[in-house]
């Protein structure tokens, strides 16, 4: 297979313009009906240029519609309305700090430091990222689980037990319990 170098190095182009739609909530914008640019530019409170450029690359990769220049959601973007099994809301925002991070992999190898405070300083000290980020991991298991399920490891397993596998469900006093581990 020959690959593209070029083409290899723009890839993270399509993710950002994802990222950024589901960030500032282009895609909530769109959700009761098609509009023009200059109109999701209002919902969204951003320029109207920058956000029909936006929409442009969106519909370029076929990431939302386009007719006589409004911008309408389709079955690949109304994923980005929900969270849960094949819901990307909660996923979008989890890869957009992973991207951020990604950008600045040569400072982390270069100086062998991490670029994020552990998970437990992480959990004490900004706990609503944290249950976000435990809840992105929870859809991205719901949406793994069917194709887990169906591999053959499992043909005769009349019980799964998952062990260390996501959050599962949290519960009432998860929270207590994150802040007097420390």
């Amino acid at each position: 297979m020959t690959m593209d170098p070029y083409a290899e190095l723009t890839l993270y182009q399509r993710s950002a313009a994802l990222m950024a739609a589901a960030k500032l909530g282009v895609f909530v914008a769109l959700a009761d009906a098609p509009l023009a640019p200059p109109q999701v530019a209002d919902r969204i409170a951003a320029p109207a240029d920058a956000v029909a450029r936006l929409l442009s690359a969106l519909a370029a990769h076929d990431y939302v519609a386009v007719d006589g220049g409004k911008f309408a959601l389709n079955d690949f973007s109304r994923s980005f309305l929900r969270d849960g099994a094949g819901g990307m809301l909660r996923l979008a925002w989890k890869e957009h700090l992973f991207y951020s991070l990604w950008s600045r992999l040569d400072e982390a190898v270069s100086t062998g430091n991490a670029l994020l405070p552990s998970f437990r300083d992480r959990g004490a000290r900004d706990f609503p990222s944290v249950e976000r980020f435990l809840l992105a991991l929870n859809d991205l298991a719901e949406m793994a689980a069917p194709g887990v399920i169906a591999t053959s490891a499992f043909r005769d397993a009349g019980t799964i037990l998952d062990l260390g596998g996501g959050v599962a469900a949290t519960p009432p006093n998860w929270r207590a319990l994150c802040r007097a581990r420390g």
